[in-house]
């Protein structure tokens, strides 16, 4: 009963300094502006995605024309926009959208968002995981910083203590007014998400996503009400929880992303595709040139035929040589992406072991892959993307070997479409796991100290 009027006490507190509304309020008109913007992009995107993919399909299908001529026309395949999105953009607007399929030529995922962006950009994106993660945080250090400061310099503190309540009570007493203050802040975002995720089908990526988001807000006032205790002054106060957010926020992914990027350095991307381009002329290894390597590749079908001239054949030599000449450029192709793709997994590797030092950065890599929008999404897209080229070009150059004339209509629209499935669940289910243990562990450990705090001599009497 004391506790529900310590509570009660602590919220009203905040009700009348008129924090909690304003706070209220600034979110809520942030987060209807990031809701409204987020729902309007989602769908254009969305839209324009699935024009793209009917224009380019239709396009293929209304051809007739040689199946070599077919593979040199090529086509485009763009990376789905995962309902996810609308909520967190994550990496989307820096992986690209876009994946050309030609004949002879091995295309990157291209049209990446930010290169279109002015200054304004770097700031990022208006976006409701942006005001969960980085705007409720510093409201929450409002709310929080003068909680123990302020009663200790009016000596309210010291008055409730000469009741006999336990500085235990009184500490978790504001934490829990706070949390419940800052979870009705945050409600109507979870109204909205809960609402959004049933029309999408993603109410349990949404319940885990608002535990999440929860728990780090626990971790947050837990770790203000103890810096509070500690602190003389509540400018003192402000004053450390504001250097907190800077370095959780703003410098840490900074300085850790440089830091990595120094010490895996991962090759360019134009040293990338001229050794690429090397590599096919010259050959790798032993195997010669590529006009040896052609030489070789014919010498060997005319003697598998037993005939003397490329005309006796009872094919088109033409669409094999071109098959593997596109098997040989995959092969160069992989062999200098393998220590790029080893580089990047290092790279992800030491990001996630230094996110670990930081909720906010746990948080985000959480909601990204919850939202569909991390880098794992992304690889899983360029590699589904390549398999399809491959298969793609295989089936012209096969089709050229029997049809060196002109392809109807019917072969085309034969041709399946790309349809991209979602990444392997185990290893993003593995991921996840570590992230939220390490969260969990950060929210315990805040927790641990806040009766730490509550037992040391410092607010007794």
């Amino acid at each position: 009963m004391r506790f529900r009027m310590l509570v009660w006490k602590d919220f009203q507190h905040l009700l009348r300094l008129r924090v909690l509304a304003w706070a209220c309020g600034i979110t809520w008109l942030l987060m209807l502006t990031a809701g409204w913007l987020s729902w309007y992009q989602y769908r254009q995107a969305v839209t324009v995605r699935k024009d793209a993919n009917h224009i380019f399909r239709q396009q293929w299908e209304q051809q007739q024309r040689n199946p070599h001529a077919a593979a040199h026309f090529g086509t485009y395949v763009f990376k789905p926009v995962t309902p996810g999105s609308f909520f967190d953009q994550g990496l989307n607007d820096y992986s690209g959208t876009t994946f050309r399929i030609e004949a002879h030529l091995l295309h990157e995922v291209s049209f990446i968002n930010a290169d279109a962006q002015d200054a304004g950009g770097r700031i990022g994106k208006l976006s409701l995981a942006m005001i969960l993660q980085v705007i409720v945080p510093l409201l929450v250090i409002v709310m929080a910083a003068p909680t123990v400061t302020a009663e200790r310099q009016g000596g309210t503190f010291r008055l409730l203590l000469l009741q006999g309540i336990p500085p235990g009570t009184l500490l978790w007493a504001k934490t829990t007014a706070i949390y419940l203050a800052v979870t009705g802040m945050v409600l109507p975002c979870w109204l909205f998400l809960l609402a959004a995720g049933a029309t999408l089908q993603l109410l349990p990526v949404v319940a885990v996503s608002i535990a999440v988001y929860q728990l780090y807000y626990l971790f947050i006032v837990l770790t203000g009400i103890c810096i509070s205790s500690y602190s003389n002054t509540t400018a003192t106060a402000y004053g450390i929880m504001l250097a907190g957010w800077l370095i959780a926020v703003m410098l840490m992914p900074r300085m850790a992303a440089t830091r990595i990027g120094d010490t895996v350095p991962v090759l360019r991307r134009g040293i990338f595709e001229d050794s690429v381009k090397q590599g096919y002329l010259k050959g790798l290894g032993n195997d010669g040139p590529y006009y040896v390597r052609a030489q070789k590749l014919t010498d060997k079908t005319l003697q598998q035929y037993g005939v003397s001239s490329v005309d006796k054949l009872p094919f088109n030599m033409e669409g094999l040589s071109f098959q593997e000449g596109e098997v040989y450029k995959q092969r160069v192709y992989n062999y200098f992406y393998q220590p790029v793709k080893e580089a990047f997994s290092r790279q992800q590797y030491q990001l996630d072991m230094v996110s670990g030092l930081n909720p906010y950065m746990i948080v985000r890599r959480i909601s990204r892959m919850l939202a569909g929008t991390s880098i794992e999404y992304h690889d899983a897209f360029r590699t589904q993307a390549m398999a399809y080229r491959t298969a793609f070009i295989r089936t012209l150059n096969m089709a050229l070997t029997q049809h060196p004339d002109i392809a109807g209509r019917r072969f085309f629209r034969d041709m399946p479409p790309f349809e991209m499935t979602p990444p392997d669940k185990q290893q993003l289910r593995s991921t996840l796991q570590n992230a939220m243990l390490a969260l969990s562990l950060w929210t315990l450990l805040a927790a641990l100290l806040l009766c730490f705090t509550a037992s040391s001599k410092r607010l007794h009497l």
